[in-house]
């Protein structure tokens, strides 16, 4: 009885901050300062089920290793073209400008880029050599592993920035992610935060092409089309046409902290740091495009692009845009807690309320109820008066104490 006793105090003293009006009086600070956290049944918010675009990220990091490919055959002499990728983004074309340098292009291939296997080599015009490449397979499973993995971190990160209490995240099959977000009051901020894929690239403006001919495919080999977004003071968006260099000179992985901030004419923007290696390449990027613009992307979208007077030191650089407090604030979390390794996309939305949870709650005090009444009426109607003895909460204490009570065969 003491062991039982001990347990069921100690069970209500654990309890008791759970409930909002104890931990507020004057008992609360000596009471645990651990509470039940409650889920979607009782707290109520809402339920997100995301699908990752693994595709997206094997044909980006294809490009990229591609792009690596090209800047090490050269750095050995080989000349190679810029890299295009197949409209599936699942192989990649690699010309080699010098049907001379063959041997020396698979000697690179095999020694260097043992993730790429070659699927085909073709004459090209002008005694070129095109090589079709892809990754094997070996690696798009680990890639793809390893992008829902981070999909999940980052999310989590965001999350846990955003302050929702206790999160429910996890990975599922079929390149999904679970997402219960109890107790939440602003759902949609929430779901624009966790699909904004954030993607950050600094690339060069190119000032001297025609954006109207650029519109209708124009384009200088090595450019880019994109849109230069502009806040309006009614909240609305603005967005004009501007060319870039495709090659960014720097990308967000070298942030080390964001921040929401306002300048001298209260308007909001978002302050960058970066890490002692962004910061130092940082440096060499604005030195080298002095008097250039250099616009900011953020997935796909110019946010800004100033013109760099003077070479910039000291890891610092922001982002301006007209932004509202809340959006700054938004950007501000989504790059502290890193890009996505690929976009997602909503599968599954649904608000749930806290109804449900008490309502079960009810029904199963109800149930408890009935099923506590069933169980007594049935043994003192089976045993008479040693049926309710042994129903009432101390009747087996009775029953183990008297001898005479074992000869009726209680349960």
């Amino acid at each position: 009885m003491a062991i039982i006793a001990l347990v069921a105090f100690l069970g209500i003293i654990y309890m008791l901050p759970s409930l909002g009006s104890v931990k507020q009086s004057v008992f609360g600070k000596f009471l645990p300062d651990d509470v039940i956290n409650l889920g979607l049944d009782l707290k109520g918010g809402i339920h997100l089920t995301l699908g990752v675009d693994v595709d997206k990220a094997l044909a980006n990091s294809l490009i990229q290793t591609g792009r690596d490919v090209r800047d090490q055959a050269r750095e050995n002499g080989i000349p190679v073209l810029r890299p295009t990728s197949s409209n599936d983004g699942q192989h990649l074309q690699l010309v080699l400008s010098n049907a001379d340098k063959r041997q020396e292009m698979d000697d690179l291939l095999s020694q260097h880029f043992q993730v790429l296997k070659v699927d085909g080599v073709e004459s090209a015009p002008e005694g070129h050599l095109r090589y079709t490449v892809s990754f094997i397979s070996r690696y798009k499973d680990n890639l793809a592993r390893m992008t829902v993995d981070q999909a999940v971190k980052t999310i989590r990160n965001r999350i846990d920035e955003f302050g929702v209490a206790e999160p429910d995240i996890r990975k599922q099959a079929d390149n999904r992610i679970q997402i219960q977000l109890p107790g939440l009051q602003d759902p949609e901020r929430a779901i624009k935060l966790i699909g904004k894929t954030a993607h950050l690239e600094f690339k060069v403006v190119d000032d001297n092409a025609d954006p109207d001919k650029a519109q209708k495919g124009v384009l200088p080999p090595g450019e880019e089309l994109s849109v230069l977004r502009h806040r309006n003071p009614d909240g609305s968006y603005l967005e004009r046409p501007i060319v870039l260099r495709s090659d960014a000179v720097m990308t967000g992985e070298y942030i080390s902290d964001a921040r929401a901030s306002f300048d001298h004419n209260n308007q909001s923007y978002v302050a960058l740091s970066f890490t002692p290696s962004g910061a130092r390449q940082f440096e060499r990027v604005t030195g080298e495009n002095v008097k250039k613009r250099l616009a900011i992307v953020l997935d796909g979208k110019v946010y800004s692009a100033p013109t760099i007077q003077e070479k910039i030191s000291g890891g610092r650089a922001s982002i301006t845009g007209r932004f509202s407090t809340e959006e700054a604030r938004d950007l501000a979390i989504v790059l502290r807690a890193g890009a996505l390794p690929a976009p997602v996309t909503i599968l599954e939305q649904r608000s749930v309320g806290p109804s449900l949870g008490q309502e079960s709650i009810e029904k199963g005090i109800h149930s408890a109820l009935i099923g506590g009444i069933a169980v007594v009426a049935f043994m003192a109607f089976y045993y008479g008066y040693a049926g309710v003895v042994a129903a009432w909460p101390w009747g087996s204490t009775l029953c183990s104490s008297s001898p005479g009570w074992p000869a009726l065969g209680l349960p």
